[in-house]
């Protein structure tokens, strides 16, 4: 059995699985209650702020994360084996243009 014959049969067995799983969601019946108001509760002051801070952090950590391996390759070079070299970088990461 080659790999492509193995990855063929791994994805009709979990098709298969996801049809079984969804099988009892048929029975289920939709006996939800219309809402009386049309009105949406504003959130706590507290969440507000917190999603604010987790927004901000992420974005922050989202902006600085590709400058780390230059970071690092100024910092730790003399830690780091040599297969791990500035050079072997990503084209994308290399300060100077690749062109």
């Amino acid at each position: 059995m080659s790999a492509v014959d193995a990855k063929k049969i791994t994805l009709v067995v979990a098709c298969v699985l996801t049809a079984l799983a969804a099988w009892p969601v048929r029975r289920l019946s939709s006996g939800a209650r219309p809402q009386s108001t049309g009105w949406i509760q504003r959130p706590s002051p507290f969440l507000l702020r917190f999603l604010l801070a987790t927004a901000c952090w992420a974005a922050a950590l989202g902006a600085f994360n590709p400058f780390t391996n230059v970071f690092l390759r100024d910092t730790w070079e003399f830690r780091l084996p040599i297969w791990a070299t500035f050079s072997r970088l990503p084209n994308f990461y290399r300060p100077e243009p690749s062109c």
